[in-house]
């Protein structure tokens, strides 16, 4: 720290105000400000990208325009009274390339982030608020004022530690009075063991099929589709039909509950399958003896004459 006058030091005294509720805290965290390989700039977005992300929901990724972050981003500073100016959206553009650059926006994937020149077009960024690049900052404000006050910091430089894991919190020695001292947890009761759950049994037939037609899945996603088959077997439908509706084809890539599908193709429960009414088979008569047409197919009279009415054979029916 040798860029610091010690004869132009004044001594300040802060205070804690006493304000209202109502304000959000941002996301940032206190390296990145002391980090010397971004820009002002591009430790605002990184400020305001971690504030739009809550990482103990599990919201690690979230679609924004350059729109979005410009609309975060005040220009300059503007009188009281005037109207709002915001930065503008190549200004954005630039800054998420900084940052892309360093790695602390990625790709959901991790793979470098491709950052868009259309100011409408969503990206999905992953938000890094962890460090991805070593560095000769401290971790925090306090560390940064104990070294330039000649005591030893409790942790030490900033460095990387995989993508997005907090840093290894290793102290450095201090004098045992220093360190903040933690109350040991209370001891809790032990719990007793929650019973297992009992599984509806299903049949030898109906677990293999779920098997044949789930293969690689959990074994609670086979055995929900084993009791709906064996339920439909229950109720009067064949094993044969059954593989015939879960066979059917469909979209791996875009389905993401495939037992749910397969679940929603077998018959509802108590639903039993139609009966088709078996075909009648129609006798063969021999036209040749009937007494009225004598194969003819025209009545005819006690003489033998055609009456020209067609016969419909009454003795023969």
């Amino acid at each position: 720290m040798t860029d610091i006058n010690p004869h132009t030091d004044v001594p300040i005294s802060l205070e804690a105000a006493r304000e209202g509720d109502g304000y959000h805290a941002s996301g940032g965290r206190q390296w990145s400000q002391l980090c010397h390989h971004m820009s002002s700039g591009e430790k605002d977005v990184l400020g305001i990208l971690a504030s739009l992300i809550n990482e103990t929901r599990g919201w690690n990724s979230r679609k924004l325009t350059l729109k979005h972050i410009a609309a975060c981003l005040p220009a300059g500073k503007s009188p009281i009274g005037a109207p709002r100016k915001f930065t503008s959206t190549s200004t954005v553009r630039h800054l998420l390339k900084g940052l892309a650059e360093i790695g602390q926006i990625t790709a959901p994937d991790g793979s470098p982030l491709r950052v868009t020149s259309k100011e409408d077009v969503p990206m999905t960024i992953l938000v890094h608020t962890y460090p991805r690049h070593d560095c000769e900052a401290r971790r925090n404000y306090r560390d940064t004022v104990a070294v330039l006050d000649g005591e030893d910091p409790w942790w030490g430089l900033t460095e990387v530690e995989g993508t997005g894991v907090p840093p290894k919190r290793v102290r450095a020695a201090t004098p045992r009075e220093e360190r903040p001292s933690k109350a040991p947890a209370p001891r809790k009761a032990p719990e007793s063991a929650p019973a297992p759950e009992r599984r509806p049994a299903v049949s030898d037939q109906a677990l293999a099929l779920a098997m044949e037609v789930l293969p690689g899945k959990a074994p609670d996603d086979v055995h929900t589709l084993a009791v709906r088959i064996h339920m439909s077997v229950g109720s009067g439908w064949a094993l044969e039909d059954l593989r015939k509706m879960l066979r059917a084809p469909y979209s791996r890539e875009k389905v993401t509950n495939p037992t749910g599908l397969l679940v929603s193709r077998l018959p509802k429960p108590g639903q039993k399958p139609l009966v088709k009414p078996a075909p009648v088979r129609e006798k063969k008569v021999d036209l040749s003896q009937c007494p009225d047409c004598c194969g003819s197919g025209n009545e005819e009279d006690e003489n033998g004459d055609p009456t020209g009415r067609k016969c419909m054979h009454p003795a023969l029916v």
